[in-house]
């Protein structure tokens, strides 16, 4: 009785230790997982700023080139930084909320995906 006892003991200690190990790998790669999700989401959001850029900036050189003809030239050299000016800031503002929008999306997969682990580590923990 007394060597089945001891024999309980060393098995479960072993399982522990298992169990220890496993759950230790999980959170290193949890740790990987959200180091390559800053990585991506920064890359995302960077290829997003740069995106809107070239399309606002487009889209800027048309409302300039359309605001002012040719003939208009001297209207154009006296108000020209002006207008580049305002539409710069209506530019400004647009990529901000683009990027708080894919911000935050990023975010919400990122707390979807450590949810989940935080399910398996549970399931894990009662299993031991």
């Amino acid at each position: 009785k007394e060597l089945k006892e001891e024999l309980a003991t060393i098995i479960k200690e072993h399982l522990d230790n298992k169990n220890k190990e496993v759950l230790g790998l999980m959170d290193k790669d949890l740790e990987n997982k959200e180091e390559l999700l800053k990585d991506e989401k920064e890359k995302l959001r960077r290829k997003v700023e740069i995106a809107l850029e070239n399309k606002e900036k487009e889209k800027l050189k048309n409302k300039i080139i359309e605001k002012f003809k040719p003939e208009e030239e001297g209207y154009i050299k006296e108000n020209k930084e002006k207008w580049i000016k305002l539409l710069e800031e209506d530019l400004n503002v647009h990529l901000r909320k683009e990027l708080i929008k894919q911000t935050n999306e990023l975010i919400s997969k990122k707390e979807e995906e450590k949810r989940k682990i935080k399910e398996i580590k549970n399931k894990l923990n009662d299993e031991i």
